[in-house]
């Protein structure tokens, strides 16, 4: 049977990056968390975890556990920091294996479900496909993967991290892409993941501020936006560019950006997604 170790980077005394609630130690568990169950209840597959727990696992720690059980594939989840205009999803291969690798190829599987199921979806940039030198890709003996989900130093990206559906959404993506990348054997129903259940519901709002044909007037209206204070989100679809304010779980929270804005004199409407 194909085996596939998840790893939740950070852990114990390294949090990584960003602050509660945003810790990235604490998100890549919750997110890997859930790829582990859509793997284990959708496809013929086995799952072994570098941690289940808020707990300190050394880099060296993860690579041996995945080179002593001779896994088949290798899968490290993180999120991201950096400038606070800095957002959207990467994932990594090795800087010394070639675009043709089996990293290269699983990885690309997990990509495109990332783009066409996420990406598009929640209007999060997508920030490509990228090679490093990092520990846990290069001291594995067998293909490996990094993601980026997001950034936890972005406003933007922070509310889709505070957003239930999108974990689900995400977990789905990546479990899919390792799923085909891997050729897994599909089992006969596949589940759908449920928020947690502190979520009231299973819908988000969308707050949006103008729809443009034209990339350079969605532009003009986000420079707008960030001169006044307010996070903006660029989306594309069906050859209209829209300008957007976060997603929120909470209908009031939607309610309460809704009157900031139009305070502040921008258009803007509110839909449930």
């Amino acid at each position: 049977m194909v085996t596939v170790l998840l790893d939740p980077g950070h852990g114990g005394t390294d949090g990584g990056a960003g602050t509660a609630p945003y810790l990235e130690k604490t998100r890549n568990l919750e997110l890997a968390l859930k790829v582990r169950d859509y793997l284990l209840s959708t496809f013929t597959v086995n799952v072994i975890m570098s941690r289940t727990t808020d707990k300190t696992v050394s880099l060296d720690a993860r690579t041996n556990l995945a080179n002593q059980q001779h896994v088949d594939y290798f899968l490290s989840i993180h999120h991201n920091s950096g400038a606070p205009s800095a957002r959207g999803y990467e994932d990594f291969t090795y800087i010394n294996v070639n675009d043709t690798s089996t990293s290269d190829r699983i990885r690309a599987a997990i990509h495109t479900e990332v783009v066409n199921r996420i990406l598009n979806k929640y209007g999060l940039p997508n920030r490509g496909k990228k090679k490093a030198n990092f520990h846990v890709l290069r001291e594995s003996t067998m293909a490996s993967t990094l993601l980026e989900i997001g950034f936890v130093s972005n406003t933007s990206d922070q509310h889709l991290i505070a957003n239930p559906a999108f974990y689900n959404d995400m977990a789905v993506a990546i479990g899919e892409g390792v799923g085909k990348g891997l050729s897994l054997v599909r089992k006969k129903s596949t589940p759908t993941l449920s928020p947690s259940p502190s979520t009231p519901s299973k819908t988000f709002y969308r707050v949006q501020v103008g729809a443009y044909k034209e990339r350079a007037n969605a532009l003009a209206m986000q420079t707008r936006l960030k001169s006044a204070g307010f996070p903006t989100i660029l989306s594309y679809s069906n050859d209209i560019y829209r300008v957007q304010i976060g997603a929120y779980g909470n209908k009031d929270n939607a309610t309460a950006m809704e009157r900031r804005l139009r305070s502040a004199g921008f258009p803007v409407f509110v839909y449930q997604v």
